[in-house]
C-alpha cells in the first residue's frame, strides 16, 4: 500500500493547528471561549490544538469545531486529498422543482426499460440525471426546509 503524503499524523496535527490558527482567537472568525461553548468543549483543550506540540484531537471533538467554522477551514484539511466541502443549502432549493425533477427521471427511466433493458447511453444519462438530483434531494433531506 502506498503512503499518502502530506497525511502522516504530524502533518494532519499541524494542518489543524495552523486551520485554528487562523480561523480561531481574538479578532478573527470566533474566539476560543465561543468556540467551546458552540461546542461543549473547554476552551483550555481547544487551545491545546495550537501548541507547538500539539496533541492529536478526536474525530468528534474535531467534528464539533469544523461545524461551528466556515467551509474553507474543512476545506484546509481535505486539499492534501484533493477534495473540498460546499455546505447543503436549502435556501432556494424548491422540493416542487426536486419532485419535477424526480418525475422527468423515473419517465426516462422508464422509456430506457421500455425494451427490457438499459444500454450504455441509457445508463450513462440516467446517471447525469440521478447526480443531478443528488445535491438537491440531500439539501432537503439534511435540513428539512425545503420551500
Amino acid at each position: 500500500m502506498t503512503k499518502l503524503p502530506g497525511l502522516s499524523d504530524d502533518d494532519v496535527k499541524g494542518r489543524f493547528s495552523t486551520m485554528l490558527r487562523l480561523y480561531v482567537g481574538h479578532g478573527r472568525h470566533i474566539r476560543f471561549e465561543d468556540l467551546a461553548s458552540a461546542t461543549g468543549d473547554e476552551a483550555r483543550c481547544l487551545r491545546s490544538y495550537v501548541e507547538s506540540d500539539p496533541p492529536m484531537i478526536p474525530l468528534a471533538r474535531a467534528l464539533r469545531v469544523l461545524a461551528v467554522l466556515p467551509p474553507e477551514a474543512l476545506n484546509m484539511l481535505l486539499a492534501p486529498l484533493g477534495y473540498y466541502v460546499k455546505p447543503l443549502e436549502a435556501e432556494g432549493t424548491c422540493i416542487a422543482q426536486a419532485v419535477s425533477s424526480a418525475a422527468q427521471f423515473v419517465a426516462e427511466g422508464a422509456e430506457a426499460l421500455a425494451d427490457g433493458t438499459i444500454d450504455h447511453q441509457e445508463r450513462a444519462r440516467l446517471a447525469e440525471r440521478a447526480a443531478g438530483l443528488v445535491p438537491v434531494l440531500s439539501s432537503i433531506a439534511a435540513t428539512g426546509r425545503g420551500q
